[in-house]
């Protein structure tokens, strides 16, 4: 069946007709369809099946891409319903199933229904589909955050969904971690400006603020602007020249005016009060700021005007007598823009609870003029206060809004409807709200009566104001409501549905894969113009540079990784605004990389220490921009000692004459120049502040007494701190307080085992290049699992060291099994205070070695991500110049938390963007950890072998089944052995392509169907080339006029392939005369040669293993010939040559002739 022009006949496959010819793609249906729409539904095809009559009488309504032909994701199901006037159709709720059928028991077809009803029924089902699916389709512009498994922001990105369809129409990554304030979408629909930067409870405060252009989507930085200590807010401002307000948010508060169109320079101008919250007034070119003053009485209403200059050209003072600490919670503009609604929120003065409580003032704005104007009209006491993580006031049209405030502690919530009338301010509608624990959220219809209402998990749909029975419970709490000309939209997780309103229920779903939705706004509909939605290349938003490191750090990002290879690149930037950056290259062709730096002599913490970069594609006019920043020095000048004892030593100081812990003189050796450290002690509990801290010497006594917590000693190493861990024999403690107590950086100490003796060191590395024959007494034993991190080992124990030491994110760890070195008495020899200086030494430049390079700025060191320092990305290793290496929008230093390089149990895997298998991102996944006893693969070794397969390999991981099947990309293992839990011994498959390349490894049990998947984690190489030669004649003489000689097969293999068959025609030129004597001769055991001679002369000859596992290699026999050739040349070549490696995999081969000259 063809749509369109009249063609029709039955088929059971569609094809998308492109031009008047079926295209390539195609999908089977199950059965005939009984029509197909075209020309007037040019973005799907819809497919009616035809409607049995048999059995429950259930149909099919899917939606197909043309492009695709596949069925749309996001289905509309209907149900039928014979009611008095015929039947009828009507949308049902049913979302992310692969076909939705008409419920059991619902929308059956009534038995007195005709063949003739059949057809009138198709017609209204054809009828209903343009209904459902509008030519127009819904656009939303959403913002998502990926989140680890710790909840910690990764990424946000911003993208442009089309409901419609169930698509991303296009995506781009924003620069810093989250953002905090909803994107603002201009008036024309064609420009959004987003605000992002780091979590609000970061100590590095900044903001970028980027544009969106949505007619041709692309994402250029308008600024980069460091607070201090303030927060930002933002508004837009439109009229004939619009702009974005940024306004920082500090005791002093300014405003910056960024215009919306063009690289003009923003005005700026200061507030004098802090600012709290502004708002749009209408398409005036002015916004409204709310300030809170120094004195904290009452609040000041500022406009703003942002023409040729920044001014304030109206104010007004807002008291309320009946709040005592009254504080500004919210500001919203009615519509036309003639008045302004102002939330202040306290405690009620004349009630002796002196309960929480709000009012609502109204603000007047008069006509234009030099100067605006602002009286101030009525006001109205709402109950409970604002909450400051959500939007708590709302304008409504020209004269309503809605209030949402809370009653802390309680549990109840109040959404309050206030409108303006001629008798003023009335409360026409209160709802009270009772165990509300996590958000409430509001969103009237704009053209309508009804109200959506998130409350935690719920949505309910309130008809006229009025709470009823209209709700749906969703699996993740809401986090953004809005409506549109299109219908009612709710951001839950990484989902955004389309709702019913009579329903509440979800119609359509479309799932992101970019995190958990954080903000949606609706676009207008349709576009404006064409989207055009050109890749938007894979570009880090900001790239950070320490003070402390410059000169040394080396920050690196690839370019055109995802553009043509070939295509010309180049990066610039203003010199005056960077004369600190070091960078080279800057053009090239893709792929490329780009490496910078921070030139010391020319950067000076006083000026900004932030610009942008511009990375300019060939064939792409947009502009792509990258931001670089340099962090300040994260520590004073002085650097410090924190010693954490288990006890008091009876008041005295290590320090003192005395020397009550025997390490007096190690304290005043790292006290005298050139090292110049202060030491600050601190006994259990420890309450000091670790970050102030440059190194941290803890006891293992004092750990046992829980001195300090494990996370906060890790936590302060990983983001630039260094440990040193001295351990002790502590027969009389608990064995196991300790035992684990390092497990994150796989290290267990035994504080019930003796150590001690004196051990030499092997090690040539800075730390352990001054160690010497040194003794340790009184010590415990320390085990490890990363056998490269002993610098000083113990001899016949493997996992056993008396010093370890190692990187952990930014920082670093040394353990001393015991204080031997370090003690008063030992530092009396030269080597031993040699050693000293060069471990606190060591110690003291966590963050700022060059050897401790991280160049891609996801906290994990290029020697873990690149284990085998060979440069390249090979199967098994993070990129160490991508900070998201699946893809998941989870930095990988986020996902391997203790940056040990591998996928532990409380840890997402940075090799698979869907840890869990669900069909999921990481970052998108609420649960994205697997589920207990759900098998998990974490590696493969070795991580490659050529394609004709038959290495053995151990796939790692647990919780793998007995009888697990293990499978290299399409193809089956040939045999698998369960070593244990978290091992199988495998033989890799040959690979389905000549020429190799990355697969995934899957491992399912077969009983229990539960499988697990690492992607990309095994590499072919091409298949193993060899080459058959022709060595001889053994011997040649003329016996009784006939001449005789031998050929020998020579094979030549790499070291690593097992051969078990070869097969060749050798030929003799001339061959008149020539006769192949048999048998064939072989030396090599278990070898058999098998001939025979064809028509033409030729021997067909077959080299065969007789034994498995017998690899055929170098001289594989002899073949004797005679001839009675009175003189001239022979020459042997060979013909169709096939070598089989032992799974039966077809190798490369060549061959080498030779040439016989009879005397």
């Amino acid at each position: 069946m063809y749509a369109g022009r009249g063609r029709c006949r039955p088929m059971r496959d569609l094809w998308p007709v492109r031009r008047g010819r079926p295209s390539e793609w195609r999908h089977c249906i199950q059965s005939a369809p009984a029509c197909v729409c075209g020309p007037d539904f040019p973005a799907r095809v819809a497919v009616a099946w035809q409607i049995f009559r048999c059995g429950s009488r259930r149909g099919f309504l899917p939606c197909l891409y043309p492009e695709q032909a596949v069925s749309f994701v996001h289905r509309q199901a209907c149900t039928m319903a014979r009611g008095r006037k015929g039947l009828s159709i009507r949308p049902m709720s049913e979302t992310g199933v692969a076909h939705n059928r008409f419920a059991r028991g619902r929308g059956r077809l009534d038995p007195s229904v005709g063949k003739g009803s059949y057809t009138g029924f198709l017609l209204i089902v054809m009828a209903s589909l343009f209904a459902v699916f509008p030519a127009g389709a819904q656009r939303l512009l959403a913002v998502t955050t990926t989140l680890s498994v710790m909840r910690e922001a990764g990424r946000s990105y911003v993208q442009i969904v089309e409901m419609g369809y169930g698509r991303v129409e296009a995506m781009a990554v924003l620069p810093g971690t989250v953002v905090e304030k909803p994107p603002l979408v201009a008036p024309d629909g064609l420009t959004a400006v987003v605000s992002s930067g780091p979590p609000s409870t970061s100590q590095m405060a900044w903001d970028y603020l980027s544009r969106i252009n949505l007619s041709r989507f692309g994402l250029s930085l308008m600024g980069a602007s460091a607070l201090g200590e303030s927060g930002f807010l933002c508004a837009l401002a439109g009229g004939s020249s619009p702009f974005v307000l940024r306004i920082g948010t500090g005791e002093k508060g300014f405003a910056e005016a960024w215009p919306l169109q063009g690289e003009a320079t923003p005005l700026r101008g200061d507030l004098p009060e802090t600012p709290v919250a502004a708002a749009r007034i209408a398409d005036t070119g002015r916004v409204a700021v709310l300030c809170r003053p120094s004195s904290n009485a009452g609040v000041v209403v500022r406009i703003v005007d942002g023409g040729d200059a920044l001014r304030i050209i109206g104010e007004k003072f807002i008291t309320n007598d009946r709040l005592f600490d009254a504080m500004p919670a919210g500001l919203a503009a009615n519509t036309t823009g003639s008045c302004l609604f102002v939330l202040l929120t306290g405690h009620a003065v004349d009630r002796p609870s002196g309960e929480p409580l709000s009012w609502l003032h109204v603000l007047r704005i008069l006509p234009d003029g030099p100067a605006l104007p602002v009286e101030e009209d009525e006001a109205v006491e709402i109950p409970g206060a604002a909450s400051g993580s959500e939007e708590a006031l709302l304008a409504v049209g020209e004269a309503s809004c809605w209030v949402a405030t809370r009653t802390p502690g309680s549990g109840f919530a109040h959404a309050v409807r206030v409108t303006r009338c001629v008798g003023g301010l009335v409360k026409d509608i209160q709802v009270d709200l009772a165990n509300v624990s996590k958000s409430l959220q509001i969103a009237p219809e704009p053209d309508g009566n009804r109200v959506a209402v998130a409350v935690d998990e719920s949505l309910e749909i309130w008809c006229d104001g009025r709470r009823g029975e209209i709700r749906h419970t969703f699996d993740q709490t809401p986090a953004a409501v809005c409506w549109s000309c299109a219908g009612l939209f709710v951001g839950e997780g990484c989902f955004i549905h389309q709702i019913n309103p009579d329903t509440a229920e979800s119609v359509r779903s479309v799932a992101l894969g970019s995190g958990w939705v954080k903000f949606m706004e609706t676009l207008e509909n349709p576009p404006p113009a064409p989207m055009e939605t050109e890749p938007i290349p894979q570009l880090p938003g900001e790239i950070l540079f320490r003070a402390e490191t410059a000169g040394q750090a080396i920050k690196a990002f690839r370019v055109g990784s995802d553009t043509p290879r070939g295509t010309p690149w180049q990066v610039s930037f203003d010199r005056n605004e960077l004369p600190w950056l070091v960078i080279h290259p800057v053009q090239g062709i893709a792929p490329g990389v780009v490496y910078m730096g921070v030139d010391p002599g020319l950067y000076t913490p006083e000026r900004p220490g932030t610009g942008l970069l511009s990375v300019s594609i060939a064939h792409d006019a947009r502009p792509h921009s990258v931001c670089l920043r340099v962090l300040p020095p994260a520590r004073a000048d002085v650097r410090r000692i924190l010693w954490i004892w288990p006890d008091e030593a009876g008041g005295e100081s290590f320090r003192d004459a005395s020397d009550p812990r025997g390490l007096r003189r190690l304290g005043e050796l790292l006290a005298a120049p050139p090292h110049l450290f202060a030491h600050r002690e601190a006994v259990v509990p420890a309450t000091e502040p670790l970050e102030a801290f440059t190194i941290v010497v803890l006891d293992a006594a004092a750990a046992m007494r829980g001195a300090v917590t494990r996370q906060a000693l890790l936590d302060y190493v990983l983001h630039g701190g260094s440990l040193l861990f001295i351990g002790r024999y502590l027969p009389d403690a608990d064995p196991a307080a300790l035992a684990s107590w390092l497990q994150p950086i796989q290290v267990e100490i035994d504080t019930h085992t003796a150590f001690g003796g004196i051990f030499p060191s092997t090690s040539d590395t800075r730390v352990g290049r001054h160690w010497r024959d040194v003794r340790m007494e009184n010590g415990c034993a320390v085990y490890t699992g990363d056998p490269a991190s002993i610098a000083v080992p113990v001899a016949g124990e493997a996992r056993q060291a008396a010093l370890i030491v190692r990187s952990y994110g930014r920082g670093r760890i040394a353990i001393l099994a015991a204080p031997g070195p370090l003690t008063s008495t030992a530092l009396m020899d030269a080597g031993n205070r040699r050693f000293a200086e060069d471990l606190f030494g060591w110690l003291a430049r966590a963050g700022i070695d060059p050897f401790d390079q991280d160049m891609d700025g996801d906290s994990v060191p290029d020697a873990v991500e690149d284990k085998n320092g060979n440069g390249l990305v090979d199967p098994g290793e993070t990129d160490y110049l991508d900070p998201d290496s699946d893809g998941d929008g989870v930095p990988d230093g986020l996902e391997d938390l203790n940056l040990n390089g591998m996928a532990d149990e409380d840890e997402t895997n940075p090799l698979n963007s869907d840890s869990n298998s669900n069909g999921i991102p990481d970052g998108a996944d609420p649960a994205p950890l697997p589920g207990a006893g759900i098998p998990v693969v974490t590696g493969v070794s070795p991580v490659q072998c050529p394609a004709e397969g038959g290495l053995p390999a151990v796939v790692s991981g647990r919780n793998f089944p007995p009888d697990a099947a293990v499978w290299f990309g399409d193809s089956p293992a040939r045999w698998v052995r369960i070593l244990r839990g978290s091992g199988i011994l495998v033989e890799v498959p040959p690979c389905v392509q000549p020429e190799g390349g990355d697969v995934s490894v899957r491992v399912r049990g077969e009983s229990a169907g539960l499988e697990a998947v690492l992607p990309s984690a095994f590499h072919y190489t091409p298949l193993s080339r060899t080459a058959i030669i022709l060595q001889g004649p053994v011997k040649a003489g003329k016996k009784e006029d006939t001449f005789h000689g031998e050929v020998g097969i020579h094979l030549d293999t790499p070291q690593q392939v097992t051969v078990g068959q070869v097969m060749l025609l050798l030929k003799a030129e001339p061959s008149e005369g020539l006769v192949w004597e048999a048998p064939a001769v072989t030396n090599a055991p278990d070898v058999r040669i098998v001939t025979r001679t064809t028509q033409t002369n030729d021997l067909l000859v077959a080299v065969l293993a007789d034994k498995p596992g017998v690899a055929l290699r170098g001289l594989l026999g002899t073949v004797a010939w005679r001839t009675a050739q009175p003189s001239g040349t022979i020459r042997f070549t060979i013909n169709q040559p096939r070598v089989m490696s032992h799974t039966n995999r077809a190798l490369g081969v060549a061959s080498r002739p030779f040439t016989v000259t009879l005397p």
